[in-house]
């Protein structure tokens, strides 16, 4: 579990304007290694991995999309076992209102993850702090995937590194809820995450997932 840390120069952005692209899982606060991580190219809750704006994650206008139950933002397990609460937790309090303000979270009949916009840790060991949508109909848990985050400008922060949500850290995604997922940075790219100023210009991408269904 990771405790939260003081944010350091977090910058919070307001995310209005589309509809979330075609963005997919990722991880929590486990990183391991490839050698550790076998992860299918294809799921049937994921379509073939593209990159888009991070702006794509909430929207706040009016789009061309069936009408779909309201996404629950949930904290992890691990937070929760930690005793970190939407109502004593500033990181997770800006996350809820952000989701509660959208109109569209994620995209329906698929699961997303995207960039919030949020930083924290210490020098040498910060996490950048995404969101986990899950609009399908499956429980999900021990989530295995490859991910790359960067800019469209070709600044890169991680290139296809692997991460797992496990049961223990995530717990269980249900269907139409959002959980914040922590990804750690390498701390030679720190300073590319500090430097965001645009989400409109940050970029993520799935690469490749695998996944249990808990019945």
């Amino acid at each position: 579990m990771i405790k939260k840390l003081a944010m350091i120069g977090v910058t919070f952005f307001v995310l209005t304007g589309c509809n979330m692209g075609n963005e997919n899982v990722i991880e929590s606060s486990s990183v391991i290694s490839s050698e550790d991580i076998e992860v299918s190219s294809e799921s049937a809750i994921v379509k073939e991995s593209e990159q888009s704006s991070t702006e794509e994650i909430f929207s706040q206008s009016s789009i061309a999309e069936q009408p779909s139950e309201k996404v629950v933002f949930v904290p992890q397990k691990s937070d929760l076992e930690s005793g970190y609460t939407i109502e004593n937790d500033e990181v997770l309090q800006e996350i809820d209102a952000k989701i509660k303000d959208a109109e569209v979270v994620g995209i329906s009949d698929e699961v997303a993850i995207q960039f919030t916009g949020l930083y924290m840790g210490e020098e040498g060991n910060m996490k950048a702090v995404f969101i986990f949508v899950n609009r399908t109909d499956l429980s999900l848990t021990n989530i295995k995937m490859k991910i790359s985050f960067g800019t469209s400008s070709g600044d890169v922060i991680l290139d296809q590194e692997p991460f797992i949500l496990s049961d223990k850290e995530l717990g269980i995604s249900e269907p139409n809820t959002a959980m914040p997922i922590y990804l750690a940075i390498p701390p030679e790219k720190e300073e590319v995450l500090k430097n965001i100023i645009d989400l409109s210009m940050v970029t993520n991408s799935i690469d490749a997932l695998d996944y249990e269904v808990v019945e």
